[in-house]
């Protein structure tokens, strides 16, 4: 019984750590968001420095955008920094750089951040690490709560589950559930639950998937982490049905969203 209560013990422990440690990744992560001295991108992917690759790739257009002028890949590349963070059996890997950092012969007014679209790769993670910790913030006033989702009035608009298409009963839970969470791994967890379960045939990111015109494909906000809606395989014209929202639409129309493509079972 001792034995018991001592491996109870040391698996709430680490729990404890895993959560603990996962926050604080969070943190690092919205510091960088929120402070206009650096410049990022993410993308996820199975592999670590794929999704690396593709956030750099992001990140150095943004950079760009923010500087107006054309920066090095080898300098882009050899002062950028990471933050990788697990998303079930996918990583979700952070790329920033300190703008200032980054020379450039041409650069002229640096412009607001705002103007540089937040893009990121449509890809998709296990592991946690964080390299390269981002230096603490120079404000004087408190940080406010880390949260998945941001502050109610910087959130998009939710997403309606409302459509005229009739859906089959399995689908119609799945999009009901991926719709009602408000966090990116939340909707992992579900498709990943749902294919244990035997409900789902596979689900994984469009950019590692064979045939994604074949399957549905679950649209997330890149930024704030919140599911928007869930589009149906394409059809003979090249569009979708946004099963959300009651109207035709293509994977183009959301470049800058993340997209996890799934597939039910027959």
């Amino acid at each position: 019984m001792r034995t018991r209560m001592l491996l109870a013990a040391l698996l709430l422990a680490a729990c404890a750590l895993e959560v603990g440690a996962q926050d604080e990744l969070l943190q690092q992560v919205n510091s960088i968001k929120k402070d206009q001295r650096y410049v990022w991108g993410e993308a996820m992917d199975e592999n670590e420095e794929t999704a690396f690759t593709a956030a750099l790739q992001v990140m150095k257009g943004k950079l760009e955008s923010r500087l107006n002028a054309t920066v090095d890949d080898q300098e882009v590349l050899s002062k950028a920094k990471r933050i990788v963070r697990p998303m079930e059996n996918l990583k979700r890997v952070m790329a920033y750089i300190e703008v200032d950092a980054v020379k450039t012969s041409t650069a002229s007014d640096v412009k607001d951040e705002t103007s540089a679209k937040p893009s990121i790769v449509v890809n998709l993670p296990s592991g946690s690490t964080a390299t390269n910790t981002p230096p603490k913030e120079t404000k004087s006033a408190p940080e406010e709560p880390v949260t998945m989702a941001p502050r109610e009035e910087k959130r998009p608009a939710a997403p309606t589950t409302t459509t005229s298409r009739s859906l089959n009963a399995t689908l119609n839970t799945i999009i009901t559930d991926l719709m009602a969470t408000e966090h990116l791994q939340g909707a992992i967890t579900i498709l990943d639950r749902n294919k244990k379960a035997g409900t789902l045939k596979q689900y994984a990111p469009y950019a590692k998937t064979a045939n994604p015109e074949s399957m549905y494909v679950l649209i997330i906000d890149a930024e704030y982490n919140i599911p928007l809606t869930v589009l149906s395989p394409q059809k003979s014209n090249g569009k979708r049905d946004n099963l959300t929202a009651d109207k035709e639409e293509t994977i183009d129309d959301y470049k800058d969203k993340l997209a996890v493509c799934f597939s039910l079972e027959p």
